[in-house]
């Protein structure tokens, strides 16, 4: 895909999206996660939740000029497959997309003695189970990794669990609003 395509496309996306009332990340918090992306410049990223794809085609577009490697997980077999439609175009070489249980992938790499440890992680799934996706990577991450959790002020309710650990274990973050109507939480481990 030649320079400026790629802004195009998603332009496009952002656009049908918008029409079709279907959630996605807003142009703004792309530019917001890809810019921490630049910042950080990591090797191993995983995104928890692909949905139509969106994120994961700006992590992979963004992490390619530095050998970064994209896993996307997604349980939903429709949503998987609109995921696939997204990336078909880009013909990305360093996005690996899963249609999978986010927790079953996490406890059976866990055991995988040759797995590379993330060192970003974008949580973008099922809000109720946060909690539980931020304890499955636990001890999965390298060294100074990066942790972001989108929509975390809009769903805050759904993700007291979540909050609840962080203050009780004292764990640092910041939230970001990057969007009118919402937050991005990011820890620095």
């Amino acid at each position: 895909m030649q320079a400026g395509e790629f802004e195009r496309f998603m332009a496009q996306l952002h656009a049908r999206h918008s029409l079709e009332k279907v959630p996605s990340i807003s142009p703004s918090n792309a530019a917001f996660l890809c810019g921490l992306l630049r910042q950080t410049q990591p090797k191993n990223i995983l995104e928890i939740g692909s949905c139509h794809g969106l994120s994961a085609s700006y992590f992979a577009h963004t992490a390619q000029s530095w050998g970064g490697q994209v896993t996307t997980l997604e349980l939903s077999p429709l949503n998987y497959a609109n995921a696939l439609q997204t990336f078909a175009p880009f013909e990305f070489t360093n996005l690996h997309a899963l249609r999978c249980d986010a927790l079953d992938y996490l406890a059976a790499r866990r055991v995988e003695a040759a797995a590379a440890p993330f060192d970003w992680v974008f949580i973008d799934a099922q809000k109720s189970k946060t909690l539980d996706f931020y304890l499955a990577i636990q001890g999965q991450l390298a060294p100074q990794a990066t942790i972001v959790v989108d929509d975390a002020s809009k769903h805050a309710q759904k993700m007291q669990p979540f909050y609840e650990f962080l203050h009780a274990n004292k764990v640092t973050y910041a939230l970001y609003e990057v969007d009118a109507d919402d937050a991005t939480l990011v820890i620095h481990c």
